[in-house]
């Protein structure tokens, strides 16, 4: 990722960065309450995604714990033309909208490695502004 992440004081600059890197189209930064921090290439549904992915991430750790499995961090989903991935934190939800049906290990990692990032921001210091 070309944009520091931990230099990052614009959830937008950090969005754009997203939208931009090889294999992903889009991206939405919304907090645990649905409420949306940043969107980039995600104008026709960013509001309404920001405030269901929560909701979404709720009901398949929910589901999931019926398995026994272990805590999920992470969730694909093949929405139309569309697949996107939702990783979250106790402040963030990032979800990263990619090119083709699957999410390689190498994005995985990137954008866990971002919602990391970006849970230190906020959990340090506060955002204003879009």
């Amino acid at each position: 990722l070309r944009l520091r992440v931990d230099k990052v004081t614009d959830l937008s600059l950090l969005a754009k960065a997203i939208a931009t890197q090889p294999g992903f189209t889009g991206c939405v930064l919304s907090d645990n309450d649905g409420l949306l921090l940043a969107q980039s290439n995600a104008d026709n549904y960013g509001e309404s995604w920001g405030a269901v992915a929560g909701k979404i991430m709720t009901q398949v750790r929910e589901s999931v714990q019926l398995l026994d499995v272990g805590p999920v961090d992470a969730v694909s989903l093949d929405i139309g033309n569309d697949t996107v991935t939702i990783v979250t934190s106790p402040n963030v939800i990032l979800s990263a909208m990619h090119e083709g049906k699957k999410l390689t290990a190498a994005q995985l990692g990137l954008i866990r490695k971002i919602r990391q990032e970006v849970t230190w921001l906020l959990t340090r210091r506060a955002y204003a502004g879009r």
